[in-house]
């Protein structure tokens, strides 16, 4: 019985695997369960449906960039720059000749209500 074990395994492994593609190739892709929520164009915290392109561009869209900054990305930065410390060529022909590897030593700035960080 300990010979045939391995086979077995293998057997098995093989008629689970096409039960599961089967499975796949059978499943019902049309949603029918709750829409995902907020949406874009409806009602927003209190504000009415989207119903014109200026609508979208004079209310929503700041709206949305303000959601974004306050609950997801954080603040962008008030100003910005970035400064190359030291530039080196590692590789002349790297990757068999179809490229060059360089590397960069960087140093970036940048201001936020008017304090640098």
């Amino acid at each position: 019985m300990k010979k045939f074990a391995p086979f077995v395994l293998l057997a098995l492994s093989f008629a689970l695997s096409s039960c599961a593609k089967l499975t796949l190739a059978w499943a019902d892709l049309k949603p029918d369960g709750v829409e995902a929520a907020p949406e874009v164009l409806g009602e927003f915290e209190g504000a009415p449906a989207v119903t014109s392109v200026e609508t979208w561009e004079n209310d929503r869209a700041p709206m949305l960039r303000t959601a974004f900054e306050e609950y997801v990305y954080g603040r962008m930065p008030d100003s910005r720059s970035l400064d190359i410390l030291e530039y080196k060529v590692i590789d002349e022909k790297a990757f068999s000749g179809a490229g060059v590897l360089e590397e960069y030593k960087l140093q970036a700035h940048a201001v936020c209500d008017g304090s640098s960080a």
